[in-house]
């Protein structure tokens, strides 16, 4: 039945009882936890690039600008792991100058974040203060609109004069004619003029249909009373807090304080959550590192080095030997006492090793050495182990 052995199905269905809803459990868990870091970096990174963006004095320049963003949502999270590591391993002014680097880069990536957000609470604020309704006149509609075609009109003359004053800066540059790259920038600059111009004619054009509409049929009393609707001045979940924190009677400065205080602490959750990656890095590297210390007393499978390294440590000739003396002498492949022992332990139940040389190793129970006959060695060391001379100098170790 495919090579399939009862033994081995027998031993699945028990880890399977035993343990796959813990391993289930604990892998959706980490994925999930993994999955939303990820996530908020990537918004982060987002939220960090338009904000950059906006500080590009020229167009060409924007997606560097953007780039820098990007980089700054990165370095808060390897800095601060890279310093974590560095710290760990001994270097601790290095890794302490690179936390500061990565707290410094969060600092950074919260404000852009909160700036970037911000800017919409402030757009919706600023929409509804423009748009007052005018309930006593019927020319609320018709100075809505007219505000609207020179906001247009505005725009459009201080953009194309923005992309003018590039193209005039090119051109006066003190350098005689005008080189290919030049000329391709300014035509660049006159593509942008010209598309700007067109959207804001067909803008201007629509509006003034509608202003013309307006003046056709003015708007009279209890007739099309909702034409023309207030936009929202703060968000619904403003609206909420401020009930909860203030009452029913809330005024629109506490709100717009509330907006601003709500922005904050939500705009800092995806540098929050970049740095959990850099945490989550460190946390993985310090499990790692301990399983591995952990998966040192495998060394015991090794039969050629514990058996050559067990009959020189019964042959020893340190005057006082300690477990520490016998370790430092005989198993330096193994990194503590502790070790040491549980590797001897599991010798001595496989039955290869006695009690009594474990004892005589470990300094452990009722050992007697066994007397040199005539003064000599009947077990002569090898040209690895230690001699006479360095044997005796060394110092006993408590």
């Amino acid at each position: 039945m495919l090579g399939i052995n009862k033994s081995d199905l027998a031993d699945a269905g028990r880890w399977v009882r035993d343990h796959f809803s813990n391993w289930f459990a604990n892998s959706f868990v980490m994925v999930g936890v993994f999955a939303i870091i990820i996530g908020s970096i990537i918004i982060g990174m987002y939220f960090d690039g338009a904000y950059a963006r906006r500080w590009s004095s020229e167009m060409e320049a924007e997606d560097v600008f953007r780039n820098y963003g990007w980089l700054i949502s990165l370095a808060m999270v390897f800095f601060t792991a890279a310093g974590v590591k560095a710290f760990q391993e001994g270097a601790r002014f290095a890794g302490g100058v690179l936390v500061v680097a990565g707290l410094y880069f969060t600092l950074l990536s919260a404000t852009q974040s909160v700036g970037v957000v911000t800017l919409k609470a402030q757009q919706m604020m600023a929409e509804a203060d423009a748009f007052v309704r005018v309930e006593d006149t019927d020319t609320a509609r018709l100075d809505f609109l007219k505000s609207e075609r020179q906001l247009v009109i505005d725009t459009r003359d201080s953009e194309i004069a923005r992309i003018e004053g590039s193209i005039n800066a090119i051109r006066n540059d003190g350098v005689a004619g005008i080189p290919r790259a030049d000329q391709d920038s300014i035509d660049s600059y006159n593509a942008r003029i010209d598309t700007l111009r067109n959207e804001a004619d067909a803008k201007i054009a629509e509006l003034g249909d509608d202003i013309k509409s307006e003046l056709a049929t003015p708007e009279t009393e209890g007739e099309n009373e909702e034409a023309a609707v207030k936009p929202q001045r703060f968000d619904a979940g403003i609206e909420f807090w401020a009930f909860l924190l203030h009452g029913d009677d809330a005024t629109e400065k506490e709100k717009e304080s509330l907006t601003y205080w709500y922005m904050l602490f939500w705009s800092i959750g995806c540098p929050i959550m970049g740095q959990m990656l850099a945490v989550y890095l460190v946390i993985t590297r310090r499990t790692r590192t301990e399983a591995e210390k952990k998966a040192s007393p495998l060394m015991i499978t090794d039969e050629g080095y514990w058996e050559t390294r067990i009959a020189k440590a019964l042959k020893t000739r340190m005057k006082k030997p300690t477990p520490e003396g016998m370790r430092n002498m005989y198993f330096n492949g193994v990194s503590t006492i502790h070790e040491l022992r549980n590797s001897l332990l599991y010798r001595v139940k496989k039955g290869l090793l006695s009690q009594r040389d474990f004892d005589f190793i470990m300094r452990e129970g009722e050992w007697e050495p066994k007397p040199i006959p005539n003064g000599k060695d009947p077990h002569p060391l090898g040209d690895n182990d230690a001699d006479d001379k360095s044997s005796r100098n060394l110092p006993a170790i408590t």
